[in-house]
Order: C-alpha cells, then sequence, then structure tokens
C-alpha cells in the first residue's frame, strides 16, 4: 500500500508541469506535419511506413502523407489536444507529439550514400528525439515478466487483487522509466504504461485477470475458482483526482481507457444517446462525486465526449436534438467542435459508396467465405490478410505489405483482400479501407472463426494465397521478413 500511494504522488507531481498545457491541451483543429528531403533527398528512393495517429478520443487511425513534389510530403489532420503521430522511414521509429493549429517539420538530410540525418522543429523535440526509447518501452512492455507474489493465497477480496495489480504497475513503471530524469518525458512514459497496463488488469476482463493472477501463483485450480465479487471501492485509487489534469490526455491509450470504464458492468454507466448528457452526468457524479468535489472537470467532460464519440465510432449519427444538447451541456467549445466534426465525418462517409468496400455481404448462415471471395476474383492471384482493427501486429504488417503493394500496383492480375470481422470497430474499419486501398470485407463473428479454422490458423495477422485458377497455393501467420516472403509467395502464384 505504502508503494502505491508513493507512487501516485510522484505521479500527481508530474502532472505539475501542465503549466501552459491548460489552453493548448483543450483546443481543436488542424495539426500539420512537414517532411523534407535536404539536400536534394528523393522520398521515393525511401521507405516510408503508414503513418498512424491517435489523440485523447481516437484510437490509433491511419492517415496519409501527401506528395507535395519528390522531396516535400506534408501531413493534415483535424484533432483535438495532444496528439500522437508514428511511422517507419527506412525501418527507423519515428514518433512524436503534434497539438492542433501547430505546423511542426522533420529535416531529412543525406550524410553520405547510406546514412541520413533526421531533425525536428516543434514542441515536442524531446518526445521526436527519444523515438528509438519509445519504440523499446513499447516493447518492453508487452514482454514484461510477471511479477511473481511468493504467498501462495486465494485474495481476500476484489480490493486486495486490485492493491495487488495497482503495486504490480507500479512496480513495472519505476522499472521501465527509472533512468529518465523528471520532467515531461518521464510523465508522458508513466502515463502511457498506466492507460495501457490498468484497464486489463482491472476491468476490461476482471475473472479473466484474476484467473490468471491465480495461474501465475500456480495455486490448485480447485482452489482458484473463487473470483472476489466488486464493489463500487474497487475504483477507489484507480479514478483519482490526476484526471483533472490535463496531462492525463497525452498518452494515446486514454481513449480506451475512459471507454473501458464505461463499459465495465459493474458501473452501471447508461448510453449516452439513451439517457442525455445530463442523465449521463448524473451518474458520473453518483458513482465518483467524492473523489471529484467539482462537478465541472476534465474527466467529466472526457467521458461525456468519449461516449459520444464511441456512439459515432459504432455507426451512430447524432441527432439535430442531441447535437444541442452537446453545444449546451459542454463549456469548451473545442470539445464540442471535435464531437462535431466527427459527426459530420461519419455522415459524409456513409453518403459515398464504394465497390471496394464490403460490409458484411454474405448472409450470416454463409460459412464458406473465402470460396465465395476467391470465386469473384477469378483468374487473379488473391492474397487475403485476415486482421482486425484491435491486432497490432496487424496494424504493423500493413506497413510492412505496403511495399508489395506498390510492386503490384500495376498489374490488374494481382488483388490484395483484406478480411476482418464484428470484432474490428467499424469506423476504424473504414478509415483503415480508404488508406490501404484493395479489396475490404467486413464479416459476421462466425465467419471469420470458422475460415481461421477451416485454414488452421490460430492468430492474426494470417495470409491466404491463391492461384489464378483458385488453387491455395499458402497460408501463413506473420512470417518474418514479410516484405521479401509476400513476394515470392505472389511470384509462385504468377507462374503457376
Amino acid at each position: 500500500m505504502v508503494k502505491i500511494i508513493v507512487y501516485l504522488t510522484l505521479l500527481y507531481s508530474s502532472l505539475q508541469l501542465s503549466v501552459y498545457a491548460q489552453s493548448h491541451f483543450l483546443s481543436s483543429g488542424y495539426l500539420s506535419l512537414i517532411i523534407k528531403g535536404k539536400p536534394s533527398l528523393l522520398f521515393d528512393n525511401m521507405e516510408i511506413g503508414m503513418p498512424m495517429m491517435s489523440n485523447s478520443l481516437l484510437k490509433d487511425k491511419p492517415v496519409a502523407f501527401t506528395k507535395l513534389n519528390d522531396s516535400t510530403l506534408y501531413l493534415s489532420e483535424y484533432t483535438y489536444g495532444p496528439t500522437s503521430v508514428y511511422f517507419r522511414l527506412n525501418g527507423r521509429y519515428i514518433a512524436t507529439m503534434l497539438l492542433p493549429n501547430e505546423t511542426n517539420v522533420i529535416t531529412v538530410s543525406m550524410i553520405d550514400s547510406v546514412d541520413y540525418d533526421v531533425q525536428f522543429e516543434g514542441r515536442y523535440k524531446e518526445i521526436f528525439d527519444n523515438s528509438a526509447l519509445q519504440e523499446e518501452l513499447i516493447m518492453n512492455l508487452f514482454s514484461y515478466p510477471t511479477s511473481k507474489d511468493g504467498r501462495k493465497e486465494v485474495l481476500k477480496s476484489a480490493d486486495d487483487f486490485k492493491w495487488k495489480q495497482l503495486e504490480s504497475v507500479a512496480e513495472m513503471t519505476y522499472s521501465l522509466t527509472q533512468d529518465i530524469p523528471d520532467g515531461l518525458l518521464k510523465s508522458y512514459y508513466t502515463h502511457m504504461i498506466n492507460t495501457f497496463k490498468v484497464p486489463s488488469l482491472l476491468f476490461k476482463d476482471y475473472a479473466s485477470s484474476v484467473l490468471a493472477y491465480y495461474k501465475n501463483l500456480n495455486l490448485d485450480p480447485q482452489i482458484a475458482t473463487a473470483i472476489p465479487e466488486r464493489t463500487l471501492t474497487y475504483y477507489d485509487g484507480i479514478i483519482t483526482l490526476n484526471y483533472t489534469d490535463t496531462l492525463t490526455l497525452l498518452p494515446s491509450g486514454y481513449f480506451d481507457l475512459l471507454i473501458a470504464i464505461q463499459q465495465d458492468s459493474l458501473l452501471q454507466i447508461p448510453s449516452i444517446t439513451s439517457v442525455g448528457p445530463a442523465g449521463f452526468k448524473t451518474r458520473l457524479i453518483d458513482l465518483f462525486g467524492k473523489t471529484f468535489e467539482q462537478e465541472d472537470n476534465l474527466f467529466y467532460d472526457m467521458m461525456m465526449a468519449s461516449a459520444y464519440i464511441q456512439q459515432i465510432n459504432e455507426g451512430y449519427i447524432l441527432t439535430p436534438q442531441e447535437l444541442y444538447q452537446i453545444d449546451s451541456s459542454f463549456k469548451n467549445k473545442e470539445l464540442r467542435n471535435y464531437i462535431y466534426h466527427q459527426n459530420e465525418l461519419k455522415k459524409c462517409s456513409d453518403r459515398v459508396g464504394d465497390e471496394q468496400v464490403f460490409f458484411l455481404p454474405f448472409d450470416k448462415k454463409n460459412e464458406t467465405i473465402v470460396a465465395s471471395i476467391v470465386d469473384k476474383y477469378k483468374d487473379k492471384v488473391i492474397i487475403i490478410d485476415f486482421w482486425a482493427t484491435w491486432c497490432g501486429p496487424c496494424i504493423q504488417a500493413f506497413s510492412e505489405m505496403d511495399q508489395v503493394k506498390k510492386k503490384y500496383a500495376a498489374r490488374e492480375d494481382v488483388v490484395f483482400v483484406y478480411l476482418t470481422d464484428e470484432s474490428s470497430n467499424r469506423n476504424g474499419f473504414q478509415e483503415y479501407s480508404k488508406i490501404l486501398g484493395g479489396e475490404h470485407f467486413y464479416v459476421y463473428k462466425n465467419q471469420f472463426a470458422t475460415a481461421l479454422e477451416q485454414f488452421g490458423f490460430e492468430y492474426i495477422p494470417s495470409y491466404l494465397v491463391f492461384d489464378k485458377r483458385g488453387h491455395l497455393t499458402q497460408k501463413s501467420t506473420y512470417p518474418n521478413d514479410l516484405a521479401a516472403t509476400a513476394t515470392m509467395w505472389i511470384e509462385r502464384a504468377l507462374n503457376k
């Protein structure tokens, strides 16, 4: 318990860095990123991976650079608050933080025929300059060893489990950030770890987390079946005054955290489009009022805004009455504008038809969808990519496959097909379909699961390759050196 208190105190202390953050972090508008090549560096000769963008109300979203000329690329997107953008440049991980209504510049200069130098001009140069450290931190998050509690005992209560898990997160945070000096970078990484780990450990799948905890202790399976029941005190120490500070908006996992809270059945938070913003906020006050004395605070605002954004992501278009309620419920006009903007984007995307995007195109009882897809593209070599919007390796693989797609872009006898299911965020699916090109299928869960089982796949991303006669020539789950391997698959199928 002492460690947790010390951790939370340090976390709160780090938030005092937000001297100027109030206005910058609560604004909306267009961010701008320019990449310049010097001297006469041509970006056609460099591999630039698909850039990804996220903010406190947006999960990772694929975006695109516009080529202004052979040595200048431009990215502009409407956003809210601090926005993370990352991509790979010739395999090198590049990450930075951008703000609305500001222009940042990356200059790439050739040192010799092989090596190049990258410089950043912008507010968050420190984050950019430590891109490699951020990549290492993210990798360590996935590989960090599970802590072993020497006491082999059944949990006394849900709160007992909560404090053990929070202590585990605190120990991980200390271990991964202890060599980083106090300041913005350490605060940013601390919040990144916290927003990434806490939802999955505590409330995203509480029962599974408890069972995993018991398994880690090697307890007798018969003993380790009691899942202690949670009460509302479970959120004490999880939702704290820290969330009234704007620096909590920094990490890209913040939106996931807010949605995980709203979807926790313990809290019984209603749909905001069912009860309206007033009813939604009343429930938040009932739940967290003893933590937040002020009824107007950043946490409540972000909970309400994220609830609307999530509805839009799931295909809902706000009514004029709801837009009026938003206008009268949010004092921050920049936050209102961002919700309005996302709603308009959704309306526009629903108006535009795209014959290359197929949403639930097959009867739900049809469990031979791969055969149906292969039949649709007769006389072509077909590469089918099984993926999901929530699958990190799938998203990473898109950048690797981009150079393969460019290689065969002029060929009409090679088609790239992307297959996902209802577990994928619908709005995210639409965003990726715009950026990736190719043919996109969004199918029912049972159809996707059956297809994976049919070809012996347990994980995604996985790939199928069919030749022009519709014969399967390759099946594989995320091989090493994907670009070179996929090229080999396609050439083999073309020569059949």
